[in-house]
């Protein structure tokens, strides 16, 4: 009966896995098909959206391939606000890949057309994507200069959606740098807010990443309290279960509460999906760790068996992952392509 079980689950997957590939493969072709009658702006927005979808399945020559001619035609169309968010599109594009320096090189130049055109908004995006690549880069300096820009934007707008999501990033800076107790005080003002606008997901967040300091300073009860409100909030609202309740069941690991440890981690894989593959390798981790404390070697042979095979195919996934961004990164001719185009604009 178990392998009847194990079929069922193993079909269940793989239709749910198809089903998806499909719904993307559609879009795909619906892309091209407009594509094929679109002109001037309507085809720019067309490519950039048809690079998405590709990036989205991982094709990422194809998308490039997209993305650069839509930065083309935007340039022969001469649409400034086209080319921007060609520009913008490819430069998150690079920064996906961490190729850092030719995402800057298109963000810097987005931003440009950004200021000339005196666009709020797009002078915003364009910031946003430079935070990003400068905190990436771990230059914390300048990844809190923009976010600090950014902020200022978004009190000037009264935008409280966007004055939280730069507190959390101010927060994530500071807590990158290793300095918890300004960053604390920064999550703790993202979660006030978060809280005012009934941002559900963002409480979470901002509970989990306060949670977060007071492990790296050792405070272990406070980082379990905050992890379980975080987990509460998400169970309230059925977000990201699994990820939350694999973080309590590490919190209890970590005060040797082995049999709460289990819990939260038998609760964790009942949650997540087939594609979180990587909160299971987790909970398997935890559950190996845990049953070793409980002497059953039995259970901890176990899953010390379905973690190492579950890491070994992450870890496979992750090598040709890098490979394939490697190949695309590097492709000589999209590759000239990009640096022509920097070099142009410099």
């Amino acid at each position: 009966m178990q392998w009847i079980k194990i079929f069922i689950i193993c079909t269940m997957v793989l239709f749910a896995f198809s089903n998806a590939v499909m719904c993307q493969n559609r879009e795909i072709d619906s892309l091209k098909a407009l594509l094929a009658k679109a002109t001037d702006t309507v085809k720019v927005n067309t490519l950039i959206h048809l690079g998405e979808s590709f990036a989205n399945q991982n094709k990422n020559e194809k998308a490039l391939s997209s993305y650069l001619e839509a930065l083309k035609l935007s340039e022969t169309i001469q649409d400034k606000q086209a080319e921007y968010r060609s520009l913008l599109a490819i430069g998150y594009f690079y920064e996906q890949l961490s190729k850092h320096e030719l995402a800057m090189g298109f963000a810097i130049n987005a931003k440009k057309i950004a200021d000339r055109q005196g666009v709020k908004e797009n002078i915003y995006n364009s910031l946003d994507l430079l935070a990003l690549i400068t905190f990436n880069e771990q230059h914390f300096d300048q990844s809190i200069e923009f976010t600090r820009s950014m902020l200022k934007m978004a009190e000037a707008w009264q935008n409280n959606q966007k004055i939280m999501e730069q507190k959390m990033a101010f927060g994530d800076d500071y807590r990158a740098m290793g300095k918890p107790e300004k960053s604390l005080e920064i999550y703790k003002q993202a979660l006030a807010i978060a809280k005012e606008i009934g941002d559900k997901q963002q409480i979470c967040n901002c509970l989990h990443n306060i949670g977060l300091i007071y492990q790296k300073t050792g405070q272990f009860e406070k980082k379990l309290t905050y992890f379980l409100k975080a987990y509460n909030e998400a169970v309230k609202d059925t977000i990201n279960i699994g990820f939350f309740a694999q973080q309590v069941s590490d919190a209890y690991l970590a005060l040797n509460n082995y049999d709460m440890a289990l819990l939260y981690a038998k609760k964790s894989l009942e949650s997540i999906k087939s594609g979180y593959k990587d909160i299971a390798a987790q909970n398997y981790f935890v559950l190996k760790k845990t049953y070793v404390a409980k002497r059953n070697y039995k259970e901890a042979y176990n899953y010390l068996s379905k973690y190492t095979a579950l890491n070994d195919s992450l870890n496979s996934i992750g090598v040709q992952n890098k490979m394939n961004l490697l190949q695309t990164g590097y492709n000589d001719e999209k590759q000239a392509r990009a640096m022509k185009f920097l070099q142009k604009q410099a």
